[in-house]
């Protein structure tokens, strides 16, 4: 038998402090009834019957059953990675640093115009007089009126080349959905994770375009609105656009990888992708769903394409098609 420690504090009024080894407890009482706070975290109410020595003692422990989707399992623990470009500045081509430094010039205009306009709604607000909408229309023109000029040159089948890697492109971006990859992650628990390692975070891009007020040309480039950049496709090289910087690239410097890969989908299946199983959002090992989960709802597991470029000087763009056929013809193209 071990040894014990306690000592009962009187405080009067019916308050005591009962010390132990197990921590520190209250209780308050008058003659036939007291309440006990136990160091432990319950609570004891006594009911007597003073000088018979009959009582009755109920108690009741505060903690409670642990709920089996935080304690009978792992927490669902991730650390993501982002995927995202180096500095606009620093991926830079020597050879197109004027043309960059003008698109550059341009952008500024544009963006001094639209604060103008900005101020001209203000002033609407504040004053009747539309002084402001002066200077915007001027920073306006001027944006227009520095546009780069490019005329391309081809050389006997280097302009079907260049046709041929925008159609792959618009092939691409065919598909239903075409996301960029942001962040990539892991977990440590894939039962609470549909069965899956890994985790991403993506953001859906909507359809390229072709004409830019900053740009005059004999060509109609491929514009990408990303989540942070544009990226421009111009027949020699890749124009990457953040708010009024401009950094280049040479299509010879990039590395395009292509691959098809398995993801569960727990959003709106695409019409265009292909299912090739399904699995649970809480899952066991043997692909039985977990029962301790209520709402355990069955998620698909769809073949998805992934393009991924990356250089040396800091370009890492990460784009996932819904289409694996579209992403079969644009492996093909590439290569």
């Amino acid at each position: 038998m071990g040894w014990r420690f306690r000592k009962s504090i009187n405080l009067g009024g019916g308050f005591r402090v009962n010390i132990s080894r197990s921590g520190v407890g209250y209780s308050w009482g008058v003659p036939g009834y007291r309440v006990t706070k136990k160091a432990g975290g319950g609570v004891r109410q006594t009911t007597s019957i003073p000088g018979t020595g009959i009582s009755h003692v109920t108690e009741s422990n505060r903690s409670r059953r642990s709920n089996p989707q935080s304690s009978r399992s792992n927490p669902l623990e991730i650390n993501m990675q982002a995927i995202e470009n180096a500095d606009v500045s620093q991926i830079a081509d020597a050879s197109f640093s004027a043309i960059s430094d003008a698109v550059s010039k341009c952008l500024s205009f544009n963006c001094a115009g639209n604060w103008m306009i900005i101020l001209g709604l203000w002033g609407i607000i504040l004053h009747p007089l539309l002084v402001c909408w002066v200077p915007a229309i001027i920073f306006k023109i001027l944006s227009r009126k520095k546009a780069v000029q490019l005329e391309y040159s081809f050389d006997d089948g280097l302009e079907a080349l260049y046709q041929r890697r925008l159609q792959s492109w618009q092939e691409l971006f065919a598909s239903e959905k075409v996301w960029q990859i942001t962040a990539r992650g892991s977990t440590n628990n894939t039962r609470r994770n549909a069965g899956a390692s890994g985790v991403v975070h993506r953001n859906l891009l909507s359809k390229p375009k072709s004409e830019a007020f900053w740009l005059k040309s004999n060509i109609s480039p491929m514009i990408i609105r990303l989540q942070k950049e544009s990226m421009v496709l111009l027949p020699d090289k890749v124009l990457l656009i953040s708010g009024i910087k401009v950094g280049s690239v040479s299509f010879e410097d990039i590395q395009i990888q292509v691959r098809e890969q398995t993801f569960i989908e727990d959003q709106a299946v695409p019409h265009d992708t292909k299912i090739i199983g399904k699995t649970w959002k809480y899952v066991n090992r043997n692909g039985t769903p977990d029962k301790r989960f209520k709402n355990n709802k069955q998620l698909p597991k769809c073949l998805y394409g992934q393009v991924t470029m990356q250089t040396p000087s800091g370009l890492n763009i990460q784009l996932q098609c819904s289409n694996p056929e579209k992403i079969a013809y644009f492996q093909q193209s590439i290569r």
